[in-house]
């Protein structure tokens, strides 16, 4: 199934304006699961990217990998997704196809997905349905 840059953008837009954006402390970074997330109303870029952005995706695109991706922005300390061959950023309402002119702002450290953790560098191998 193929991503719709249309449909991408409707889900960023409307993850980006679901929940206030509650900063933490400096020097604490706490990941909330969705449900934590929905009892404290609000959450910062990688719960908005886990419990909202991914979710929705899930539904929207099965089979195609995704990633949250941790790293830096602006180098600040941040988190975004990455669909298929789309990145995506609830914080802000930004996505774009990876190639875009937007990724020298943005540091990828980890992709995180179903409990594989890679590095930058390291590949992953897209499943195929059978």
């Amino acid at each position: 199934m193929k991503i719709e840059r249309a449909r991408l953008a409707e889900l960023c837009r409307a993850v980006a304006g679901a929940r206030p954006y509650l900063a933490e402390p400096d020097g604490m970074d706490d990941w909330q699961t969705p449900r934590q997330l929905q009892a404290t109303g609000g959450g910062d870029c990688e719960d908005a990217t886990l419990a909202d952005l991914l979710a929705a995706a899930l539904h929207a695109w099965p089979g195609k990998p995704r990633f949250l991706v941790v790293g830096t922005y602006r180098g600040k300390g941040h988190a975004w997704a990455r669909i298929g061959d789309y990145w995506a950023d609830p914080t802000f309402g930004g996505y774009g196809y990876v190639s875009d002119t937007l990724w020298p702002h943005y540091r990828a450290d980890w992709f995180y997905s179903h409990g594989a953790d890679l590095k930058l560098g390291q590949a992953y191998v897209e499943e195929k349905p059978a």
